[in-house]
């Protein structure tokens, strides 16, 4: 994976190319000044010599070029902080001032026999840092040109000297000097520019492991981030130490903020887990903080090395509620099903009866013959049966809803309808029934099925207060793509074991209740493709909430 990796990948970005040349000539023009000031003053302090208060000639040359030395130096690193660019003219610059700093050194103590013959191997060897091979062999014909000319100059003494006149040196001893010394600058720009290109040639190929190292963790850490569900890593002490985005969002915190915190104290449910099976699957309750609880499923596992010893624990975490809330609408539909096929018969066989037995009731009632105990005994005959024969169409109903006659329609015609009637009710009047609806509410939906919806969870709120009254409020807007009423009453609540239950069928927990008003309104709603939901908190009330496509142009033009 690596040469495609590299292969995508610039060998030395110009930038990084340039950063390195720069820090390349801080630190040899640093390591300048300190040679300069080391040998030059060392020279001075031998070469001193105080006549009637005045130097020689050569001190003050040589003064002079460790000024020169110090102002070119100086000189440098001010050019390098205000110039972010052309720093390879700089380093070139700073060859040639390297080679005639060696060849003023030796012109000033003697040429050819000088003892700083050594600065010109060393410019050679500045120069292949700088600018490796070709600076080192532009440093070497330089130095040996210069070299040569310093040696014929003063030997010949057409250059002259800064002290007493120098003898004349055999031509042959010249050329022994001049071919041994211009044979160790070679040398030394062979030797140089071999390390120097061998140095290049391994911080490129770190710079491309680098490379490849950061594409394979920033695709490491792409992974994990863009993977469905929650990772969550822990150190041996439990500490987290990374979370995706995953994570983030099941615990409602970020990496900064949890990162070093005990994965304990964020997730609760994995406390005695991370010491037991090396690998753990199991399901739990989890309520983080400001976010609503959930149902969450773990699988965790150790945490390995290289060398296989533990470093903490790895832990996958996934939101199961919807998928466990998916299981239950499923077993729900499965039961209303059964009831369904069980309703198809039974629903007929028990309203022909009924009509025959309240008919007959009727008839009697209307026969003076009767005293008043006795019609009073029908009268409640004939309440019981009408309660009866509206227990069967609410469970037909259920059992056999109509198709819908879907139409385009504003939601808040239905609320409107369907409020009058409830606060025209009078069993329903110490009820405060409260409005805050959207200006506009479109869906396509049945009326009489959404009327019915409404009415049902209307009456359900009202009969949660019975004997107390209370407020209702009643909520439309739009929310994204759905248009959502929520219905939310004062009462008492639901409890917490009869929230599973409360959407089947002829479960109720009122004295008179036949169960199959919630059930009802269930079914109407995935019948439009909705989905009701309940909230509920023992003491503090109800609320239902119905969401629903909210109408497209597309289908009004349709």
């Amino acid at each position: 994976m690596a040469p495609e990796l590299s292969a995508i990948t610039p060998a030395i970005p110009p930038s990084a190319e340039n950063d390195g040349l720069l820090r390349r000539l801080v630190w040899t023009t640093l390591a300048r000044i300190a040679l300069v000031s080391l040998l030059l003053s060392a020279s001075a302090v031998i070469l001193f010599r105080v006549d009637e208060g005045q130097l020689s000639t050569l001190e003050q040359a040589l003064f002079s070029l460790i000024i020169v030395s110090y102002g070119a130096s100086l000189a440098y690193l001010l050019v390098l902080r205000s110039v972010r660019e052309r720093h390879r003219r700089l380093a070139w610059a700073q060859v040639v001032g390297d080679v005639l700093i060696a060849a003023s050194l030796v012109w000033l103590t003697g040429g050819v026999e000088s003892i700083f013959v050594f600065m010109f191997p060393l410019a050679v060897v500045t120069a292949s840092v700088l600018l490796y091979r070709r600076g080192a062999i532009v440093a070497a014909v330089l130095s040996s040109l210069a070299l040569s000319v310093v040696g014929i100059g003063l030997n010949t003494g057409l250059l002259p000297t800064a002290s007493s006149p120098l003898q004349r040196m055999p031509l042959s001893r010249l050329t022994f000097f001049l071919f041994a010394h211009s044979s160790a600058v070679f040398l030394s720009a062979a030797l140089a520019s071999y390390l120097a290109e061998q140095l290049r040639s391994t911080k490129e190929r770190l710079s491309l492991k680098e490379q490849d190292y950061l594409v394979l963790e920033l695709l490491h850490e792409s992974i994990l981030r863009s993977v469905g569900s929650g990772i969550v890593t822990a150190d041996r002490y439990g500490r987290i130490t990374f979370l995706n985005r995953a994570a983030e969002r099941v615990l409602c915190c970020s990496l900064i903020e949890a990162q070093g915190e005990p994965i304990e104290r964020r997730l609760p449910a994995l406390e005695g887990h991370l010491k037991g099976t090396p690998f753990e699957r199991f399901e739990a309750e989890h309520s983080a903080t400001g976010g609503p609880p959930r149902r969450l499923g773990f699988a965790v596992s150790p945490l390995y090395d290289r060398e296989g010893t533990s470093q903490g624990h790895v832990v996958a975490v996934e939101d199961l509620t919807s998928i466990r809330a998916m299981e239950e609408g499923l077993k729900r539909s499965e039961k209303l099903a059964a009831v369904g096929a069980l309703a198809a018969g039974l629903a007929h066989e028990l309203r022909n009866p009924l009509a025959s037995i309240s008919g007959s009731i009727q008839l009697l009632h209307e026969n003076r013959a009767f005293g008043d105990d006795e019609r009073q005994l029908m009268s409640i005959v004939l309440r019981e049966t009408d309660r009866l024969n509206a227990l069967v169409t609410d469970f037909l109903r259920f059992a056999r809803p109509k198709p819908n006659q879907l139409e385009p329609l504003d939601l808040r015609e239905v609320v409107s309808s369907t409020v009058t009637l409830f606060r025209n009710d009078p069993t329903r009047r110490e009820v405060v029934l409260e409005e805050e609806l959207a200006e506009e509410l479109p869906v396509m939906a049945d009326v009489g099925q959404l009327g019915q919806v409404l009415w049902n969870l209307l009456g359900n709120a009202a009969e949660a207060m019975s004997g107390r009254g209370g407020r209702v409020r009643l909520i439309g807007k739009r929310w994204q793509s759905e248009v959502v009423l929520e219905v939310a009453d004062d009462g008492p609540g639901i409890a917490a074991e009869d929230m599973p239950h409360i959407f089947e069928p002829f479960y109720t927990t009122k004295a008179r209740g036949t169960g199959l008003g919630l059930a009802i309104v269930h079914a109407i709603v995935q019948g439009h493709g909705g989905e009701v939901q309940v909230r509920s908190e023992e003491g503090r009330g109800t609320a239902f909430t119905v969401r629903l496509p909210a109408r497209s142009e597309q289908a009004v033009s349709g």
